[in-house]
């Protein structure tokens, strides 16, 4: 049996055929273990038990996908694994996340919790499977201050990601899904906005933070103009 509650899976009740017909559980960690034990036969033999012992209670801040990475490391420590790598872990914490949002998340907090560090990612829309993750080394942080700006009200109803997207898109006149656009399309929208990331990561990984013009970014020997 499967217990939504205490996430609680009976080998007994799942299928490990190939085709695997038995349903996806709903919840995210027993998807996860579902996945690998059909996967890893160690785990087929054994009863295990995870155990949180703290998490954080806001909504928002990747619970489910470090979880979902944290608990596909053990599991794949108790089957033998010795070191799993950053990509397979990313796999698992997609797996659960994607559960967790009911349907497939974009793999941001997956990344995250599976890679650590600063990361650049982007998505690739041939193989939504498989995002582009590039971790970036980071210049000396002295001196340099970071703002987290919280514009969470308590009396007004809380947004999401896809309400924020299509406000988006209404505003900026677009009337495709960026999966239903082709490259010249999706291009045409980034246009605004590659020069601001690109500064950032250049930034980043040469601390050099002063722009040197309202209206140009240079990056790598060029000068970028920046949309006003």
């Amino acid at each position: 049996t499967i217990k939504e509650n205490n996430v609680e899976v009976g080998l007994a009740s799942l299928s490990f055929a190939p085709k695997g017909r038995a349903k996806i559980p709903a919840h995210p960690y027993a998807a996860l273990y579902r996945k690998l034990a059909g996967r890893l036969k160690p785990l087929q033999h054994l009863q295990i038990r995870a155990r949180v012992k703290y998490a954080w209670p806001l909504k928002g801040v990747g619970n489910s996908a470090s979880l979902g990475a944290a608990i596909g490391a053990g599991l794949r420590k108790i089957a033998g694994e010795k070191k799993s790598a950053p990509s397979v872990l990313f796999d698992d914490a997609q797996t659960a996340d994607n559960v967790a949002h009911g349907g497939r998340s974009s793999g941001i907090d997956a990344a995250a919790a599976s890679y650590g560090g600063v990361l650049e990612f982007s998505k690739d829309f041939k193989n939504p499977a498989r995002p582009k993750i590039l971790p970036l080394k980071l210049a000396s942080m002295h001196g340099v201050e970071f703002v987290l700006v919280n514009t969470y009200a308590a009396d007004k109803e809380r947004g999401d990601t896809s309400s924020l997207i299509s406000a988006f898109a209404k505003a900026s006149g677009i009337g495709k899904k960026p999966a239903g656009m082709d490259d010249g399309e999706r291009a045409a929208v980034f246009e605004a906005y590659s020069p601001l990331q690109l500064f950032a990561r250049r930034a980043l990984e040469r601390g050099e933070w002063a722009c040197p013009s309202p209206r140009f970014v240079h990056w790598r020997g060029t000068f970028l103009q920046r949309s006003t």
